[in-house]
Order: C-alpha cells, then sequence, then structure tokens
C-alpha cells in the first residue's frame, strides 16, 4: 500500500499560495502514478510491486514538488519544508 501523505499541515495548506497549487500537485501525483501503476502491474508483484510503487511515488512527489513554479519561487514554503527536513531540489 503506498501512503500518500496528507496536505493537512496547516504550516503548507493554509498558506494562501498554496490553497491553488496542492489541488494541481495531487492530480498530477495520481495521474502519473496511475500510469506508472498500468505500465508496470505485469512487470512485477506482490511485495516486489509494492517497493517499485513506492519508490516510484516518492520519485514521481519529488519531481511534481522540483518542478512547482509556486514552491520554487516562495521563501516562505522553503522556509516551511524545510522546517520538516525536506529539501526540494529546484530544477
Amino acid at each position: 500500500m503506498v501512503t500518500i501523505y496528507s496536505w493537512k499541515d496547516i504550516d503548507i495548506s493554509q498558506m494562501p499560495i498554496m490553497k491553488s497549487e496542492l489541488p494541481l500537485i495531487k492530480l498530477k501525483f495520481q495521474k502519473d502514478l496511475w500510469q506508472w501503476f498500468g505500465e508496470n502491474k505485469t512487470k512485477f508483484s506482490g511485495r516486489e510491486l509494492q517497493k517499485q510503487l513506492d519508490l516510484e511515488a516518492e520519485a514521481t512527489m519529488g519531481t511534481i514538488l522540483s518542478k512547482s513554479l509556486v514552491i520554487r519561487e516562495s521563501e516562505e514554503l522553503q522556509k516551511a519544508f524545510s522546517k520538516y527536513g525536506l529539501t526540494i531540489n529546484i530544477q
């Protein structure tokens, strides 16, 4: 089972700048992960499928966040992410 982290953290989800960005991030994440699953569900099975899906989820979220113009340009968001030990590699 893939754990999809909740954006309920008031420090992030309540920021006006993220109110419109988070639904777009979620939609992109779901679309990309569903596509990956469709392409790989026959290549892997059981526990190996879960491991690969978990790795893909992490990589996908990292890519989406690093490409977000809102995140790249917001000093406030960079501080909020660093508060939780998250580093977003800006592309």
